[in-house]
């Protein structure tokens, strides 16, 4: 459940153990529906010649994410030395993450800034996956303008099946410079388990990103 750039590179491993009582001679898993853009070497995974039973093995896929923003997932199935498919039962190896593409704009003043003074939880805690979640912050402006109509929106949640409102947390109608706001955000974490990365951004009335690139909140979970 990552989150990448246009064009950057993914590297993920898995490992699996052999928990039957058959060794697993010259297999391999396989992509079921390899995309145009994914690399012939992600395409199929190659095993070591025998994992025994009780026995580990880690496959690696290194690809380069598409251009398009969107969200992507990807499955392999793993298959014998003469290509019949085995495990038809299993959901297989999977990848599931979103390409993001953020626009390219010119922030009004370089003075305009904040700093974060205190973020609860400040370190990302193991939950229930399809239970309520709180995530606060205490930012402080210590830029020079006065934020006017500026409220905190995740840009990435839609993906995760989110409403629009639901990802949309007004903040107080003016914060003078060096005034401190509190933002507190609210829902209900995805129903999949899994890690994931929810990117939260201070916009302005029109919905624009109000901070340059890379100036973002960021809630991490981890769901059982």
């Amino acid at each position: 459940m990552s989150v990448h750039r246009p064009g950057e590179w993914i590297t993920h491993t898995w490992v699996m153990k052999n928990a039957g009582e058959i060794p697993w001679k010259n297999r391999r898993f396989e992509c079921t529906c390899p995309p145009d853009w994914l690399n012939e070497e992600s395409r199929r995974i190659s095993m070591k010649e025998v994992v025994y039973p009780g026995d580990t093995v880690s496959l690696t896929v290194h690809f380069c994410v598409p251009n398009v923003p969107g969200h992507y997932a990807l499955n392999w199935k793993m298959k014998n030395k003469a290509g019949a498919m085995l495990y038809t039962d299993k959901v297989g190896l999977g990848l599931h993450f979103t390409v993001l593409e953020e626009e390219k704009y010119i922030c009004e003043d370089e003075n305009n800034n904040y700093r974060i003074l205190e973020e609860k939880p400040a370190i990302p805690a193991t939950l229930i996956a399809g239970k309520i979640y709180e995530h606060s912050w205490s930012i402080e402006n210590t830029g020079t303008m006065v934020w006017e109509d500026y409220y905190c929106e995740c840009i990435n949640g839609d993906t995760w099946g989110y409403a629009r409102n639901e990802l949309r947390i007004p903040m107080k109608k003016k914060v003078e410079p060096g005034e401190r706001v509190s933002i507190q955000i609210e829902f209900v974490t995805p129903p999949i388990e899994g890690s994931y990365r929810l990117i939260w951004r201070i916009m302005k009335k029109g919905g624009k990103p109000v901070f340059p690139e890379g100036r973002q909140l960021e809630v991490m979970l981890n769901l059982i």
